[in-house]
């Protein structure tokens, strides 16, 4: 099993000026880009991910008084991208209904790749670290115009053997689906740390900011716990842009951790495990993958 990301570091802890009670939290070797907070020198909030979720009142009260800046930045990023918003729209069954349909019957019959998806989707878990499987996960990313020039795959021997080595971290997560998302980081950021080592140490694109190929990968190894995302659906439904992705912040594992987040959160108070099919609505994650394509479509007409 690989370390995870940052519990294998050694952690430097700071303080930004004499008086403050919140130490700044740096990690050696350094992440670019990672912004980590303590309150106790034990447990590590990352604030991108966390705030204020995570954070007990008094927590959020003292950052908010010594981080004035990330205070109002948080604000107003909520106040702009409200994106948990956007998925309750799905909350009316006939509006759900409709957008499944709707995908159903203008988006897969034009998709050739529905028939190799559902290909994919026949291997069971043990059998996902053959070569046989990651060859057609490889020649599917392709298909998906995953190996275009935002998202260069990496050439098949290292693809594989990324995945292959990360094996008992995938193993320790296929026990969560998306309905329990939150509970991966239930005991201190451990499971939630090895989410962030699959994202950044996977060697399956050269692009460490493409979220939309990573999260392709990790949903076809952990189909019932993550939804796919893209730049046509999924990123133009949230945040109305199909290339937001790279505006909204430096790090786009947070965003990726935000939108499952809220896909948890939805599926928790909305039961929408009767749609499951044989066919198109395989699993939870991806009736709200199709639920997305059937509105942005919709919406487009």
């Amino acid at each position: 099993m690989s370390k995870s990301f940052y519990s294998g570091r050694k952690r430097c802890f700071s303080k930004k000026k004499q008086g403050d009670k919140i130490w700044k939290v740096d990690f050696i070797p350094r992440q670019i880009g990672t912004m980590a907070i303590s309150f106790d020198k034990k447990r590590i909030l990352f604030p991108f991910r966390d705030y204020p979720i995570k954070f007990t009142p008094e927590q959020k009260e003292l950052f908010d008084k010594e981080n004035p800046y990330w205070a109002n930045f948080f604000k107003s990023k909520n106040l702009q991208f409200v994106t948990a918003q956007k998925i309750s729209v799905f909350k009316s069954r006939q509006t759900l209904e409709a957008c499944l349909k709707y995908a159903k019957d203008n988006y897969y019959p034009n998709d050739p790749m529905s028939c190799l998806y559902r290909k994919i989707a026949t291997y069971k878990f043990k059998d996902k670290f053959s070569n046989e499987f990651l060859g057609l996960l490889y020649v599917a990313l392709k298909a998906w115009n995953m190996d275009s020039k935002l998202d260069k795959l990496k050439p098949f021997p290292i693809f594989a053997e990324s995945i292959k080595k990360h094996q008992a971290d995938f193993e320790k997560l296929r026990r969560y689906k998306i309905e329990n998302f939150d509970k991966i980081d239930s005991n201190e950021y451990k499971e939630g740390e090895i989410f962030e080592d699959l994202f950044y140490d996977l060697e399956v694109v050269d692009s460490k900011m493409s979220i939309v190929t990573i999260s392709k990968v990790l949903h076809f190894m952990l189909p019932d716990l993550i939804v796919p995302i893209d730049r046509e659906f999924t990123m133009q439904f949230f945040y109305g842009e199909k290339n937001k992705c790279s505006s909204i912040m430096k790090e786009p594992f947070y965003i990726f951790w935000e939108l499952e987040t809220i896909f948890s959160e939805f599926v928790k108070r909305n039961d929408v495990s009767h749609y499951i099919d044989n066919v198109w609505n395989l699993n939870i994650p991806k009736i709200l993958d199709n639920a997305i394509i059937g509105k942005v479509l919709q919406d487009a007409k």
